[in-house]
């Protein structure tokens, strides 16, 4: 393992609670990331550097995605909801419930992706960490349960022209990869791809890269990992602050790695009872390596 000597920057945004889901829009170029336990999506232009609060609800948003017409798809507390876009903005004004799963209370969706064919994919998370349920949802079609009995249902990603799929289970420590049907939906021939480190954090969310290696958060770590697609850290970016939750490329030319992080625990400027950063701030990190464009969902 090499640590790089790459130095992430603050966009010098307010300390989120939770920040997550960070995710490029390609059509307004605008970094979109979420706060989750304050049910709030901010965006960040880096080449106007402003920041905006895009939507706020009553409910936790454990992620989100765009869909192929513009609008945002937020995974809540067992509902999937689309918010349009118009008039230069989204329109919370015409949420509308697209699906709903059963869930207890303090459950709520934690991280999501889209699959090459539109579909929505989003795992559960309840208090205890147990029992997380990882869902696909399809146009059409009633939400299918892809994995159960999961701890922390977290990252994903997909590699080999969306063949291939990746998934974090947090409490585990452990990143799957599977075969994914890209007709069907379906994942299959499940093995352990990467066990985190004694003394690294949780693995959290994570990214791929146009060479098939993928990026992960190290939630209490204080980094990214560069992982190759045999499952060897390769690359270590360290991050100035300890609880770093998701990361995705963006940019003109996708290069750059965008990092979220958390303050949860800490006071309102992401400092710890011991004085150590934890988190809250937005980094972004010039890479040298290309990313690949997320899939939309159309549901």
């Amino acid at each position: 393992m090499v640590s790089t000597t790459l130095k992430p920057k603050s966009i010098k945004n307010a300390a989120c609670t939770l920040g997550e889901n960070p995710l490029w829009n390609r059509k307004l170029q605008r970094l979109f990331w979420a706060d989750i336990v304050g049910g709030r999506i901010f965006s960040y232009s880096p080449e106007v550097q402003d920041i905006r609060t895009e939507i706020e609800i009553k409910s936790q948003i454990g992620a989100f995605a765009f869909s192929t017409g513009g609008a945002l798809v937020l995974c809540t507390e067992g509902e999937v909801l689309e918010v349009p876009f118009s008039c230069g903005g989204f329109d919370p004004s015409h949420i509308k419930k697209v699906f709903a799963v059963p869930y207890i209370a303090g459950e709520r969706f934690n991280d999501a992706i889209c699959g090459p064919r539109g579909r929505l994919i989003s795992g559960s998370k309840r208090e205890n960490n147990a029992e997380g349920v990882l869902y696909s949802f399809c146009k059409g079609s009633s939400p299918v349960k892809l994995k159960e009995h999961l701890g922390i249902s977290n990252g994903m990603a997909f590699t080999d022209g969306g063949r291939r799929f990746y998934h974090v289970d947090s409490a585990a420590k452990e990143i799957s990869a599977y075969d994914y049907d890209v007709q069907s939906g379906a994942i299959s021939n499940g093995k352990i791809f990467f066990r985190m480190p004694p003394d690294s954090g949780e693995p959290d969310g994570m990214t791929a890269d146009s060479e098939g290696h993928l990026w992960v958060a190290c939630w209490n770590g204080g980094a990214v990992l560069r992982l190759s697609p045999g499952g060897e850290v390769e690359e270590k970016i360290d991050v100035p602050a300890k609880q770093v939750s998701s990361v995705c490329f963006g940019g003109r030319d996708f290069s750059t790695l965008f990092i979220t992080t958390a303050s949860m625990g800490g006071d309102e400027k992401g400092f710890g009872k011991n004085g150590e950063y934890i988190g809250g701030e937005i980094f972004y990190a010039a890479t040298g390596y290309e990313g690949i464009c997320e899939y939309e969902a159309d549901i």
